[in-house]
């Protein structure tokens, strides 16, 4: 009898730390995940929202970035020419670290030659779902260049539209849930002069939604 006793006192104890330990954990649980026994209390539109910082799964991403660099010929190392460019981009993530995207560029050098582009890509990000995320990048398109040629006795423009491609890289480091600041250098050439393309170094911003 006496043994029955304890057993049913330390049985009742257990429960009674069970019960303190579930109290004390409920009230530091996420909304979403009910105590033990209850019912949760989700705040309205917030169930299955994702409050970390990061890239996802289903987020599409708007991009704007200004770069500056130079223009150059591998053949060539003297034939190097300071540039600028303007960058916008859109993507959305199909996987947590691989984003389908469109990039288009404008930009030129300090003179009369400039170039638009548009081109068709992916973006592989090495830490999703982090703060700070490092990436690379590499698409295909076309790009048209206006530039003025001399020729030793006259200045003429030509423009040429032909395919291109671009590869780059760089970090992205989320400053608020959906809002990352980027720091980037990206290659770009065309096909047929793939030893003559630009290198920028830029500063961007991306905002991203669910």
């Amino acid at each position: 009898m006496q043994i029955q006793r304890n057993v049913l006192s330390v049985a009742g104890a257990a429960l009674l730390l069970v019960v303190v330990l579930d109290r004390a954990a409920s009230a530091q649980m996420p909304a979403e995940r009910p105590p033990l026994g209850g019912t949760a209390v989700v705040a309205p539109g917030t169930q299955g929202i994702d409050e970390s910082p990061g890239v996802r799964q289903g987020m599409v991403h708007l991009s704007g970035a200004a770069a500056f660099g130079l223009s150059h010929s591998v053949s060539d190392a003297s034939s190097e020419t300071s540039t600028w460019a303007l960058s916008g981009a859109t993507g959305y993530f199909v996987l947590d670290p691989l984003s389908a995207d469109v990039l288009a560029t404008f930009g030129g050098n300090f003179s009369n030659d400039w170039l638009a582009s548009l081109h068709f890509g992916a973006t592989y990000h090495f830490l999703p779902r982090q703060q700070f995320t490092p990436y690379v990048q590499a698409a295909v398109g076309f790009t048209h260049a206006e530039t003025e040629l001399y020729d030793g006795f006259d200045v003429y423009s030509a423009s040429v539209t032909e395919g291109s491609f671009l590869a780059g890289g760089g970090i992205k480091y989320f400053v608020a849930r959906n809002v990352s600041a980027n720091l980037g250098l990206r290659y770009e050439a065309l096909f047929d002069y793939a030893g003559e393309g630009t290198m920028n170094y830029g500063l961007g911003l991306s905002v991203y939604f669910n």
